[in-house]
């Protein structure tokens, strides 16, 4: 939507393209609190609304969709939705990411109520949620980079941090291993997987397996934190665009993907980030991009079509 907002304000005809609801994963987000400008946060749909309706105010049309490819046809680039194919001389790739789950009873416990509302029963970001579990005892899965880092993170709200890592040995770059074995407050449970959340309201109770033993212990902790990577939603590219081997959109100078006049932007391109204020910023840097691909690009006469266009319906 940020990308929409300055291709729109730039006079460029603009069409958004959303499979569910506009804002992807941060629309979900229970309470966005570091976004600037929000001193009291937001609700993640509320900020999105507001993203929408500033883009559809320079005249960003907004359409319901899923699109199925995207493939090129001379100087055209043409955006595949089943039955329908949308003509377009640039293309912006932001179809974000999904946070990885353990898949384990209980993970979808749903938002604390009262008080401390915004608190989500299980989280999938240290850097997003943190905050909302100050004085808390909490449990972090995961043993690559992001899961130690952010467990580090974390004891500045919790008083006790256990970190569950399913393998005898994290993931995880040296610098970040001595960092968690150093820090007093985070306790590692190695070979060990959770096996159920437990808590009506909230991650209350994890029941956990030692996977060498097969022995079970219950973990009373007051938040869960799932850090076990993300799937970038990129699925629909494959064989049309270089992929990096997580799935990321492979960008070179700037944000161009492998088909000139594509860009991507994102969480989809984004493996690090992942924040809000960083996808916006990416975003409009893609339509300053595709701003200047166009006015230095020789583009046929928009009456002069592909040959294809007929028979493919195109809009």
């Amino acid at each position: 939507m940020s990308c929409g907002l300055y291709a729109a304000r730039s006079q460029l005809k603009v069409v958004m393209i959303e499979q569910l609801i506009h804002g992807g994963q941060a629309s979900t987000t229970e309470r966005i609190d570091n976004y600037p400008g929000f001193p009291d946060g937001a609700g993640g749909q509320e900020l999105m609304d507001l993203f929408k309706a500033h883009a559809q105010k320079y005249g960003m049309e907004y359409r319901s969709g899923r699109v199925t490819g995207i493939s090129a046809d001379g100087p055209w680039r043409l955006v595949h939705l089943g039955n329908d194919t949308i003509l377009t001389k640039t293309v912006a790739i932001s179809s974000g990411s999904r946070p990885n789950k353990l898949n384990v009873p209980g993970e979808d416990v749903p938002n604390l109520a009262g008080d401390i509302a915004t608190r989500p029963g299980v989280s999938y970001c240290a850097t997003c949620d943190g905050p909302f579990f100050k004085d808390e005892v909490l449990a972090v899965v995961g043993g690559g980079d992001t899961a130690l880092e952010e467990s580090d993170y974390l004891t500045r709200f919790a008083t006790k941090l256990h970190l569950i890592h399913r393998r005898d040995e994290f993931r995880g770059g040296p610098i970040f291993q001595d960092m968690v074995h150093k820090n007093p407050k985070i306790q590692c449970v190695m070979e060990s997987v959770i096996e159920e959340v437990q808590g009506e309201t909230a991650a209350e109770n994890l029941v956990v397996k030692n996977v060498k033993t097969g022995d079970i212990t219950n973990l009373p902790v007051g938040g869960l934190f799932v850090l076990i990577g993300a799937t970038p939603n990129t699925e629909y590219l494959q064989g049309t665009l270089d992929l990096l081997p997580s799935g990321h959109v492979k960008t070179e100078k700037g944000y161009e993907t492998s088909m000139p006049g594509v860009f991507a932007c994102g969480d989809c391109r984004d493996a690090v980030y992942k924040q809000v204020v960083t996808s916006a910023g990416e975003g409009a840097a893609v339509a300053i991009d595709a701003v200047k691909y166009i006015a230095e690009t020789t583009i046929l006469d928009r009456t002069v079509w592909p040959k294809s266009s007929e028979s493919e319906g195109v809009k």
